[in-house]
């Protein structure tokens, strides 16, 4: 015989002892592909599918578990380095057991198989083989309450009942085709000439009947296994989770914020309300569609660090507590958008959380108005500093003093020095201002007018200062004096140029009234002078005249004198004494 038809009557000779006659789920895997081969019927009812709908489907699809992860162990199997490992398993109600999977590998035609048997003690006991099954009482409580199931030769004769109040009526397999309708009738006759299993729903007595009809070949005869479960109340169940799901995709998907579930053992979204590609500016083809990968690809490096081994931590997570995060994601314009985000527990099994909720609000706004308003703050801080401009606040309901910084700088405080009331100010005022400072604000407390008052205050090292106050009351509802809002101006340095400057202008005031002295001094001085010039001039003016006249004639007979046409008698007459 070959190796070939050796290992194919092997793998008969197996389907019949391991499959056919164990009530354990068991599986025919192909660890490259995960593809399932084969199922027993404990394997069907397990996972609540026919035997071809298992055969179309993969290891993958019946596992919650990470893809990767149960590659890793399927490949570990194969090698014949892992036995057995911890798997959760999906079945049809859908509800998902965390199992024990046990691999066996099976040589075929040059390729290694696994046979995996579903190791679950509180659901397999309810896949036991047919004798077992007469005698389990919480398998046949289970069977009374939710199924009853029936064992029919190939002729139709009824062999084993497994319900004693539920269906009496049928005591023949023509009495099941009676609950079918004629296209289902139609197709179980199809189904039973190829003995391939067939399931449908039926309603009897305003119930809904989930009906499985497996063909199980023993030896030379055939038996139909027909199990007819109660679906209705799951039905109803899933009818109002439908309605409740409904409801719930309908509020979140008008909200603006984006609302999804995270699965730790899928390790990724199994709701979300927005597309978040979409959110963020991309196309379909640009990203995959898992949010979790997106968010991966798109954060910020110096938010990542937050998000390693996230899973871990959710192991310390109270039913109450809400993980808070801030993270920023690049849009496709290059932005980047900041969202914060709050996650608590969704779902929790064995006292270890598997899903997550989660909200994620836009705050890009208020994030960039938080940035301006810082630099308006900076700003403004830098404004008081120039100007010496502080700003204080009184509480009077609570009691509570808030001062600027540049109130500390103006007291020469540092800002971790609290102020702990209205009076703490009064330490800093100098004895000669303090009544009236203490005055001026009972009167603002009486009065509620603003105030304008400037003192003098005195520092921890003895610095005097000058500095103006101004203050302003704000009343409550009921006209009560809520909040007193003052600023305090360092006028210092203005005071003191004031100082000098009357000093300066008395010193002037000296000299002016000594330059007036000295100018009525040089009046007079002027006037003198101009009269003494004014007698020389008259007094030279005379003099003149008086020495002209006399000269003029002595001129003129000097003049005669020297003329040659005068005669002797002329000359010696004018140089007579007579003349």
């Amino acid at each position: 015989m070959s190796e070939n038809n050796e290992n194919l009557e092997y793998l008969n000779n197996v389907h019949s002892s391991l499959f056919a006659n164990n009530h354990q789920p068991i599986i025919l895997v192909d660890p490259e592909t995960g593809k399932i081969l084969e199922s027993n019927l404990a394997a069907q009812l397990f996972y609540g599918l026919t035997k071809v709908e298992l055969k179309n489907s993969t290891i993958f699809d019946v596992s919650a578990n990470n893809k990767v992860a149960l590659e890793h162990f399927l490949k570990q199997a194969a090698s014949g380095k892992l036995n057995s490992w911890r798997s959760l398993q999906y079945n049809f109600a859908p509800e998902v057991y965390d199992v024990k999977l046990i691999a066996n590998v099976l040589k075929h035609q040059g390729k290694d198989l696994l046979f995996i048997t579903i190791s679950d003690p509180k659901r397999a006991n309810r896949y036991m083989s047919e004798t077992e099954l007469l005698y389990e009482k919480q398998y046949k409580s289970f069977i009374d309450d939710e199924m009853c199931m029936f064992i029919f030769d190939f002729s139709g004769k009824l062999i084993h009942r497994f319900s004693e109040k539920n269906l009496k009526q049928i005591n023949h397999l023509d009495d099941v085709l009676k609950l079918f309708n004629n296209k289902d009738q139609k197709t179980f006759i199809k189904k039973k000439e190829k003995l391939e299993n067939f399931t449908t729903l039926v309603r009897y007595d305003d119930v809904v009947l989930n009906c499985k009809i497996n063909f199980r070949k023993e030896n030379e005869s055939a038996k139909i296994y027909v199990i007819f479960i109660n679906i209705s109340q799951k039905l109803k169940i899933l009818d109002d989770l439908r309605e409740k799901q409904l409801f719930i995709e309908r509020v979140t998907e008008q909200s603006p914020n984006i609302i999804y579930v995270y699965d730790i053992f899928l390790q990724k979204n199994i709701y979300i309300n927005q597309d978040l590609r979409k959110y963020l500016g991309y196309n379909e083809d640009e990203l995959p569609a898992d949010s979790i990968e997106i968010v991966t690809k798109l954060i910020h490096p110096d938010d990542l660090n937050q998000f390693i081994d996230y899973e871990l931590k959710t192991d310390d997570w109270t039913k109450e507590y809400v993980q808070k995060f801030r993270m920023r994601l690049k849009h496709k314009n290059g932005k980047w958008i900041w969202f914060a985000g709050y996650e608590k527990e969704f779902l929790r099994r064995k006292g270890k959380i598997v899903s997550i909720v989660g909200v994620l609000v836009d705050i890009t706004e208020i994030i960039e108005t938080q940035h301006k308003l810082l630099e308006h703050e900076k700003k403004l801080k830098e404004a008081q500093r120039i100007a010496h401009l502080g700003y204080w606040e009184y509480d009077v309901k609570k009691n509570e003093v808030y001062w600027s910084e540049e109130t500390y700088r103006i007291l020469g405080l540092k800002p971790d020095v609290k102020p702990r009331s209205p009076e703490f100010f009064y330490d800093f005022i100098s004895p000669e201002d303090f009544e009236l400072l203490k005055k001026n604000f009972r009167t603002f407390i009486k009065t509620g007018k603003p105030e304008e008052l400037v003192h003098r205050i005195l520092l921890k090292d003895g610095t005097i200062k000058y500095v103006q106050e101004k203050w302003n009351a704000i009343h409550d509802e009921n006209g009560n004096l809520a909040i007193i809002k003052g600023i305090i101006l360092d006028i210092t340095d203005r005071v003191q140029l004031e100082q000098k400057l009357k000093a300066q202008n008395k010193e002037y005031l000296s000299l002016y009234e000594e330059y007036k002295s000295q100018n009525e001094e040089l009046r007079r001085a002027k006037t003198a002078a101009e009269e003494s010039n004014r007698l020389k001039t008259e007094f030279l003016h005379n003099l003149s005249h008086e020495i002209r006249t006399p000269m003029n004639g002595i001129v003129g007979f000097a003049q005669m004198l020297e003329s040659p046409d005068i005669s002797k008698e002329d000359f010696e007459f004018l140089c007579s004494n007579d003349y």
